[in-house]
């Protein structure tokens, strides 16, 4: 689902250049001189980067919705790991 740029909110999960990251912090800023942004703290959900970015209102991000599910580890068997559906 697209969201404009102004609307992400901590705890956001999004897709930003090829990555999955969660908004950490936003900042909601009015300058005097040009339009209003929103600056994102984002965490990078693989490699646990940090980024920050200011989103224009005009911009458009793509919202992702992750669902979590537990598992069972059953074995490893060299550099595989096998787990199990409970």
């Amino acid at each position: 689902m697209k969201i404009s740029g102004v609307d992400i909110r901590p705890g956001n999960i999004i897709e930003y250049e090829g990555g999955i990251w969660r908004a950490v912090k936003i900042q909601h800023t009015q300058p005097g001189k040009g339009g209003a942004y929103m600056q994102v703290e984002m965490k990078n959900l693989i490699d646990g980067r940090k980024n920050n970015v200011r989103f224009r209102s005009a911009e458009t991000v793509e919202r992702v919705r992750l669902d979590t599910k537990d598992f069972q580890f059953l074995f490893r068997e060299g550099d595989m790991l096998t787990f199990m559906d409970k």
